[in-house]
């Protein structure tokens, strides 16, 4: 017995798995992308996706950071330019300055 799918049905589930790859990107990878390694960013671990993860340890040229919050932003990606937004919470006792 055949089983034939319509190419309607077909387009969507290979729109869907493009989209998930897309949205499951992880961290590390996106960072290589970005070549921001040679931008003088570096961390010692990278979680999460590349839209929402977290950078441990993370150090701007000879600065350290801490541990910050990352995120790609959509549409600057959009318009060709690739943005990293990333933010840190202060330690108790410690203000962000």
């Amino acid at each position: 017995m055949r089983v034939s799918l319509p190419l309607g049905r077909l387009l969507f589930f290979v729109c869907m798995f493009l989209i998930a790859v897309i949205v499951l990107i992880p961290m590390r990878l996106g960072l290589d992308w970005l070549g921001l390694d040679e931008r003088g960013v570096a961390a010692r671990e990278a979680r999460g996706s590349v839209w929402n993860g977290l950078l441990t340890e993370a150090q701007f040229g000879g600065s350290d950071v801490g541990d910050v919050d990352a995120g790609l932003g959509l549409f600057p990606l959009l318009i060709g330019r690739a943005r990293l937004s990333v933010a840190r919470d202060a330690p108790e006792g410690e203000a962000l300055g």
